[in-house]
């Protein structure tokens, strides 16, 4: 299929792509084998790399293909691995903070590339792995330090003067956007336990209808409905992760294969298409 020229941008128009992302747990290296030794996911800085430049094809190919020139970037927590745990140490090239640096540098120049093809707005949400976890304080005691949020302000900063990219430089547990009259919840995912009952809860609390509950978190994607809005089904997403199984999800038996989504969002008609990215 032939490539969009950067110049040959389609208009903005009554239909978006939200491309979702997850889970990128960038500085981290391992390898994950089978049964009989052979290698079900390698991981590292430049495989992120690799695999970002797929995501980047792909998103274009599929903007080509159906004639969008608006992209809503949905990133959906754990842009970091951190230091979590001890053994984490084992896994790192660099330290958080210098992982922290090289990512959010990595995305804005991303971000660029991808303005060239359509305007592009970004959200992001706090991740567990990315909140830092001072003086021996466990998860939650301090939700305001996450690394998620130096990186959007990075990405906020170093992208204010591309009028193509809007990025939003605020993260939260949970974000609220609209597309295309849509209602979206973003999260990450470390509290929702089940998911059909996600989306119902979360309309409850906040009295006002939620058609897509998107999150990441478990690297494996995963949807259902649960209930129906004035607009539709109440769609619950989970996001599969661009780092793909760690040795961790083996363990567990719920890693997936690394990928991105993308769907179609229509005025008047809400998700027109999916496609599932395999990366």
């Amino acid at each position: 299929m032939a490539v969009l020229p950067a110049e040959e941008k389609y208009a903005v128009g009554k239909r978006t792509l939200v491309l979702c992302l997850a889970d990128c747990h960038f500085g981290a290296e391992w390898t994950v084998r089978g049964l009989r030794g052979e290698v079900l996911n390698r991981y590292t800085p430049e495989v992120f790399c690799e695999r970002m430049s797929e995501l980047l094809l792909q998103t274009r190919k599929i903007l080509e293909k159906e004639q969008i020139g608006d992209v809503q970037l949905l990133i959906c927590g754990d842009s970091l691995d951190g230091m979590l745990r001890a053994s984490q140490l084992m896994k790192l090239r660099w330290g958080v903070v210098e992982s922290c640096m090289r990512f959010s540098e990595y995305m804005a120049q991303w971000i660029n590339e991808l303005s060239r093809y359509a305007t592009v707005s970004v959200c992001g949400v706090d991740g567990n792995h990315t909140e830092t976890r001072s003086l021996n304080s466990k998860r939650g005691d301090f939700p305001g330090e996450n690394l998620e949020k130096v990186i959007f302000w990075f990405l906020s900063e170093r992208l204010k003067d591309n009028p193509g990219v809007v990025v939003y430089s605020e993260t939260e547990q949970q974000k609220r956007l609209s597309v295309q009259g849509y209602s979206i919840l973003l999260t990450h995912g470390t509290d929702v336990r089940m998911m059909e009952k996600a989306a119902r809860q979360s309309m409850l609390l906040y009295s006002e209808g939620i058609d897509f509950f998107i999150c990441g978190h478990k690297h494996r994607e995963q949807e259902c409905i649960s209930g129906y809005t004035d607009q539709g089904n109440a769609v619950i997403i989970r996001v599969p992760s661009i780092c793909g199984m760690d040795e961790y999800a083996q363990r567990l038996g719920y890693g997936g294969r690394p990928g991105a989504l993308a769907m179609v969002l229509e005025a008047g008609y809400g998700r027109r298409c999916v496609y599932p990215i395999n990366l």
